[in-house]
């Protein structure tokens, strides 16, 4: 019999109810990688032109899906986000690049975009095979699950040891436009500063070149992420990535100092939960983030901007990994 583990003290009544970004739609599927009675899997699909930026692990044991994104956040161009749960695809080798190869393919080929516009993060049981032919296998599944209010669904469907799905949204404004901010991430375990274990995607319909929209992202993650703890570990995987769909009309931004990103600065570093969400519930994606059964066993990453060339040095591994012992496969 399986035991679903206590829900945290910290969790909402309700799941908030997060409003639509233009542009973005969300489906979630069973592909069966692990679990076998619930969604393990989530797709988000953006419109073309959009930016991305992210914050990654630099553990010098990152996941393949990690390297992945690491490989591609320099150009800044995205169609699409997957991310499975219940397998991390970490010390996988060869193995797990061709999972992220023909993972990504596979949704290239259904969207018609460039593979390298195709994001993947991954997590869950580390050093186990992951079969990405179930993956493949649900693509059209996931796109025709696409909606624009499946939030809560993609939150779900990327959860493993978490005990309630995490989201939060805010508006601001950019000049006299008013502009979205959604976004959920997962993580209990394994969660310490520099930077909090975790995968989390953002999404905002504001119109943000990818240069400095990473900026925007790095300097918020360091006010949020990277002051989280649960207990002292971190893992391979941690991935952290925000995407603008450019549907809102602005004036142009040109540089992350621009006087008009003020409101849209603060609503990022720290977002409300929706009215909805009982009182005393979590207040920033810092809180939104705390507070779930632990889970298992590795530390040692740290973050890196990664999104420009320039950045390119700080994104190479510099810290070594350390395990703790366990008699069960480490998860992340």
């Amino acid at each position: 019999m399986v035991v679903k583990p206590a829900q945290s003290p910290l969790a909402p009544k309700t799941t908030p109810t997060l409003p639509r970004v233009a542009g973005v739609k969300l489906g979630a599927a069973r592909s069966g990688v692990r679990y076998k009675d619930r969604d393990d899997i989530m797709l988000a699909v953006v419109p073309a032109g959009a930016t991305i930026a992210g914050v990654l692990t630099r553990s010098k044991t990152s996941s393949a899906p990690v390297d992945w994104c690491r490989k591609n956040l320099a150009r800044g161009k995205v169609r699409a986000i997957v991310v499975n749960a219940g397998n991390a695809n970490a010390f996988t080798g060869k193995a797990g690049d061709k999972a992220v190869e023909e993972s990504t393919r596979a949704i290239a080929q259904a969207l018609g975009c460039p593979r390298n516009e195709v994001f993947m993060a991954s997590t869950g049981v580390i050093g186990q095979a992951l079969d990405w032919e179930k993956i493949a296998a649900v693509v059209p599944a996931l796109i025709k699950s696409g909606r624009e209010d499946g939030w809560a669904a993609a939150a779900g469907a990327i959860m493993t040891t978490d005990t309630f799905p995490k989201l939060a949204t805010r508006q601001a404004k950019i000049g006299e436009r008013t502009v979205t901010i959604n976004g959920f991430l997962k993580g209990s375990g394994m969660i310490a500063p520099d930077m909090a274990t975790m995968l989390g995607f953002v999404f905002t319909d504001a119109k943000v070149p990818s240069g400095v929209l990473q900026k925007l992202v790095a300097d918020a993650a360091d006010k949020s992420l990277n002051c989280v703890t649960v207990d002292g570990d971190t893992s391979t995987s941690d991935t952290l990535l925000m995407v603008a769909t450019g549907a809102a009309r602005h004036a142009p931004i040109e540089e992350a100092d621009d006087p008009v990103l003020v409101d849209f600065k603060r609503a990022l570093e720290r977002p409300r939960w929706p009215a909805k969400t009982p009182t005393g519930a979590a207040s920033s994606w810092r809180s939104a983030s705390r507070a779930s059964a632990p889970t298992a066993t590795s530390s040692g990453s740290r973050w890196a901007a990664c999104a420009s060339p320039t950045a390119a040095r700080s994104c190479l591994p510099t810290t070594r990994r350390r395990w703790s012992s366990t008699s069960r496969a480490p998860t992340s």
